[in-house]
């Protein structure tokens, strides 16, 4: 999706559409998202307008998660999907009798031919990147990778704006997409709206011929410094095993057992 996105914007000589109304600063919250991304320590819980599934990308700074979640009655309910520990990735999977099984592979690795393609892993690392939109706040983030065409996006205006007949602050940045020639081919928007100083989605458009096309909204339910529980591993003890790598142990079908994850201590006496 983002590179299709990034093909339609280099198409075409954008003109940037005037932002009415614009203030000259951010919201104030703006740097507190900076200062959350760049310390490595966030709680971020999104969906894609649109799309059944949200995601969560949690890290306290030396460890990262990414798990997918489900709208339960009125709650989101989250479950382990990839995990970042110590320079390894996990990757978690459902068993037929609704228990959990992770396999880990050093993150240096991940590329590697030796490893089962099948497994996906350099599928699982692009799963804890952060979202495209969020490039406006976390430009630098370790795992997010921009294209050689793309730009860091810079803050534009300010503005009130009125979505499905609701109003709120908006700050737009705007973001150049370079040719080969390193030339500008155009540009690509993004709106950060704003309810009572909280981020609560960011739209992004497609600015062509002073027109501008709605490519996508993310929509934030949290984004927040406090953890709470999130980083804790699973409570009940999920064996691991090492990734496939073709070795004897995977051709007899006994995956290498290295131990257990997460659990109580009882349960692993």
């Amino acid at each position: 999706m983002k590179y299709r996105r990034l093909a339609l914007a280099a198409a075409f000589l954008l003109a940037a559409i005037p932002f009415a109304g614009h203030a000259a600063a951010e919201q104030a919250a703006a740097e507190t998202y900076r200062a959350l991304f760049a310390g490595n320590h966030f709680l971020l819980e999104y969906q894609v307008a649109g799309e059944a599934q949200f995601r969560q990308i949690v890290s306290d700074g030396t460890r990262r998660f990414s798990n997918l979640g489900v709208q339960r009655k009125k709650n989101v309910s989250y479950s382990y999907d990839v995990y970042l520990k110590d320079q390894a990735l996990y990757q978690f999977f459902q068993t037929g009798k609704g228990k959990l099984t992770a396999r880990v592979l050093p993150v240096a690795d991940v590329e590697s031919s030796a490893i089962d393609p099948t497994e996906k892993w350099p599928e699982a690392r692009k799963k804890l990147a952060l979202p495209q939109e969020l490039s406006i706040f976390a430009w630098q983030d370790a795992w997010t990778r921009h294209a050689p065409s793309e730009r860091q996006p810079v803050f534009a205006a300010s503005s009130v704006k009125t979505v499905a007949g609701k109003s709120y602050d908006c700050d737009r940045y705007l973001e150049d997409i370079m040719t080969q020639a390193q030339t500008v081919a155009g540009q690509l928007a993004y709106d950060a709206l704003y309810e009572n100083g909280k981020l609560v989605a960011i739209e992004e458009y497609l600015l062509r011929n002073g027109q501008e096309t709605h490519l996508e909204t993310l929509d934030i339910q949290s984004l927040t410094g406090d953890l709470g529980t999130h980083m804790d591993e699973p409570a009940e003890e999920v064996p691991v095993y090492a990734a496939n790598d073709g070795g004897i142990e995977e051709l007899m079908k006994q995956p290498r057992y290295l131990g257990p994850m997460g659990g109580t201590k009882d349960e692993k006496k």
